[in-house]
């Protein structure tokens, strides 16, 4: 597998239930562990009370991840001055774990016009067994409601399929899901471009992620690969792009 190369900034999108949450906690632990970079971890999906970014801060500083929590703004579409201050930095990678519907989202439009494409990946992350997200109509309107809400344009969205139903999950369930989501996604004109999938589920999925790098040129992802540990997920992350420089 070849080292996986990061943007200079990622942005972690979804309907809530999506797993956008895990992924980008992992994701930001990978970034810091092989980049070798300043990683600043900024939460800004505000939009539940149940698995939240912040109550795994002390994960992520003991990575070396610096999180930046936004909860005191909870009721404002406002961002903390730090946030435009770490987008900035030439020496900082940023992740943002986005609200999962209109209201959540509308905080990262404050800084779309400073998070060029360019230099930033715009993850959208689908999981075909959450409610809404299984029709065709379902999956639409949720993303939308986030992409209006956020300014982000659909053409700069990588979706990342996350098949899961906590311990029901089973490989035949991963194959099952994500074939159904990918007609789905081929009516909306979309691809997936990566499969996140728990290691012990992941043997003979590499022959389905490869055919994503077709699908998706430019952006090949041949799998995500998450296994629990120290009561997180660590992501192994492979990507096949240029990598971004630094400055």
């Amino acid at each position: 597998m070849p080292e996986p190369a990061f943007k200079k900034h990622s942005v972690f999108l979804g309907a809530s239930g999506s797993g956008k949450t895990e992924l980008s906690v992992n994701f930001a632990i990978l970034a810091r562990r092989r980049a070798g970079r300043r990683v600043i971890f900024i939460d800004m999906d505000q939009t539940k009370g149940l698995f939240r970014a912040r109550d795994f801060f002390d994960e992520l500083r003991a990575e070396g991840v610096e999180p930046v929590d936004t909860f005191a703004f909870q009721d404002a579409p406002v961002i903390p001055a730090g946030v435009a201050a770490a987008i900035d930095d030439k020496d900082a990678m940023c992740v943002f774990d986005v609200g999962g519907n209109a209201a959540g989202a509308v905080m990262i439009g404050q800084f779309v016009e400073k998070l060029p494409v360019e230099d930033t990946d715009y993850f959208f992350v689908i999981n075909p067994c959450r409610p809404l997200s299984d029709t065709a109509a379902g999956l639409e309107r949720g993303m939308v409601e986030i992409l209006c809400a956020s300014g982000i344009d659909p053409a700069w969205l990588k979706v990342i399929s996350n098949p899961n139903m906590s311990r029901e999950t089973s490989r035949e369930l991963i194959l099952e899901r994500h074939t159904r989501l990918q007609e789905l996604l081929s009516g909306l004109g979309m691809s997936a471009c990566a499969i996140a999938a728990d290691s012990a589920l992941s043997a003979g999925l590499e022959e389905l992620a490869a055919g994503l790098q077709s699908a998706a040129p430019g952006f090949g992802v041949s799998l995500l690969a998450a296994a629990v540990s120290a009561g997180i997920l660590c992501l192994a992350l492979y990507l096949q792009a240029d990598r971004i420089a630094k400055t």
